[in-house]
């Protein structure tokens, strides 16, 4: 028996030397794909405004055949009560996530990708927080039907364009000015705002998260004590707009009329506050406010446009009057110009404090003699009492800058003495400096004319810049930031980079919220 064994054992032996043999080593070996994903952050903030798709674009590269790819885009690993289960979002190579209002929390965004022949896999894990994007500039425009649309460009994690952010209001006519209003109580308490739209037909109030608060229109809330007062009061604008770093009673604004009439109360408004108490009749005011930058808001001073004087009133919401501004001999202009026949063509308030570093800031206003057209720049500084007004200088243009009374937009500089003004689609500025006096053509946006200039006085206060807005009918309108040069022998505007938002409408007004 041992002997049959070990001849079929070296039988196996040999047919097994002879099988090796002839092996030619013809056998179809594959090299195993390798994936890589790039193009990804570690972490993304997804909106959940309405209508709002969060989309992203991988690079997917392999070394395999991209036709056996699979992908997968999923959220996993939270402890919401949505999320227990792994949601599949899509299964395509980029991501198209049209994002709906569930509460997940913050969670994994995970994206895998597959090849099919080999089995090898690759996967980025992601953290993604979704929350409610209602902060950043909200931009009032004009859309293609002439109604009122407000967008929303947000700086949340990313920058994002919202479009048509405003919800359950009723039909709007054409837009007219934007603004979130509302200050600091205390520094320890947070921050009681509220914002109004303005129209053509009305104003309305909405809420922090763009819906319309039904019965706080300003027309519902128009209760004119008197049958002598002009009920054909439209709201124009609301001041001051709300900024980094205020405080003082919310009820602390004015409220410019159409009509010429100023208010300060803000749940009803039945007393004008531009009347002087030995004076019949409202003053009736010119739409431009003259105030101070201190941190409590406490009074602003107008411009009576039918006796050419300046005046000045409380923002306090139990204030019904308005006080004169004295003039004396020696003053380097008057508060009193009708007898100097000078008018009001512009007036700004500026963080301007150069001249005397008060913090309170400058107001500077552009005067007109009505017989000869020379111009003036008044600069002057508004007290928290009418007591403690102060002149500072007189700006003598004569007549050498005659464009100024053609110019549509006007920004007052912060940082120097500086005028910038718009004509069509030209932007200007005049340095104001006494005896270097110089004029500059600084922005020419060829065929679309400038629809709206101002500068930023809620959220960058020390920076100076500008925002402008351009429109055309073949591109729409254009949002962008300027900033303003430092050569002290020029003045010089620029574009900031990242800083231009395309695709609007008409835009007429604007507002950091």
């Amino acid at each position: 028996m041992k002997r049959i064994i070990s001849t079929a054992f070296f039988i196996s032996l040999c047919l097994l030397f002879i099988t090796c043999s002839q092996d030619e080593g013809n056998y179809d070996y594959h090299d195993i794909a390798a994936i890589t994903i790039d193009g990804l952050e570690d972490s993304y903030v997804a909106n959940l405004n309405e209508g709002y798709v969060f989309r992203l674009n991988p690079e997917v590269t392999t070394t395999g055949r991209e036709s056996d790819l699979e992908y997968e885009w999923k959220l996993q690993g939270t402890s919401s009560p949505e999320l227990k289960s792994t949601i599949v979002l899509g299964r395509e190579r980029n991501l198209v996530w049209n994002v709906d209002s569930a509460n997940i929390g913050s969670c994994k965004l995970v994206y895998r990708v597959k090849d099919r022949a080999s089995g090898v896999t690759a996967s980025r894990y992601m953290d993604i927080s979704l929350a409610l994007r209602n902060s950043g500039i909200m931009v009032l425009c004009e859309n293609a039907e002439g109604r009122s649309q407000l967008d929303l460009i947000s700086f949340a994690a990313d920058t994002v364009l919202l479009r048509n952010v405003l919800k359950n209001f009723p039909p709007l006519g054409k837009p007219r000015y934007v603004a979130q209003v509302g200050q600091w109580l205390f520094d320890f308490d947070r921050r009681f705002t509220y914002r109004w739209l303005v129209t053509e037909d009305d104003a309305y109030q909405f809420n922090e998260n763009f819906e319309y608060e039904a019965g706080n229109d300003f027309s519902a809330n128009l209760f004119l004590t008197k049958d002598s007062y002009d009920r054909n009061a439209r709201l124009l604008e609301v001041h001051p707009r709300n900024r980094r770093n205020s405080h003082g009673d919310l009820k602390n604004e004015v409220f410019v009329c159409s009509n010429g009439y100023l208010f300060s109360a803000h749940f009803v408004f039945s007393e004008p506050i531009n009347i002087l108490p030995d004076e019949e009749g409202v003053m009736l005011a010119a739409p431009y406010i003259f105030r101070h930058f201190y941190k409590y808001f406490t009074g602003v001073v107008y411009y009576d446009r039918v006796n050419e004087r300046f005046l000045y009133t409380s923002t306090d919401r139990y204030n019904f009057y308005s006080q004169r501004l004295t003039d004396r001999a020696g003053d380097v202009f008057p508060w009193n110009n009708k007898e100097v026949n000078r008018t009001l063509v512009y007036g700004g308030s500026t963080f301007n404090h150069d001249f005397d570093s008060d913090p309170e800031g400058n107001c500077y206003a552009l005067m007109r003699d009505k017989e000869t057209n020379d111009l003036y720049i008044y600069r002057f500084r508004v007290g928290q009492t009418y007591r403690f007004m102060l002149k500072c200088v007189c700006y003598s243009l004569g007549r050498r800058f005659p464009d100024l009374l053609r110019a549509e937009h006007f920004v007052f500089s912060s940082k120097r003495t500086a005028l910038y003004y718009s004509i069509g689609s030209k932007i200007y500025g005049l340095d104001f400096n006494p005896g270097n006096e110089r004029l500059f053509e600084l922005m020419d946006y060829g065929d679309a004319d400038i629809t709206d200039m101002r500068l930023d006085d809620q959220i960058e206060t020390d920076k100076d810049f500008i925002y402008v807005a351009t429109y055309n009918q073949a591109e729409g309108g254009t949002f962008m930031k300027l900033e303003q040069g430092t050569d002290p022998d020029r003045l010089e505007l620029r574009e900031v980079p990242g800083c231009r938002w395309t695709g609007f409408g008409k835009i007429v007004s604007w507002s950091w919220k």
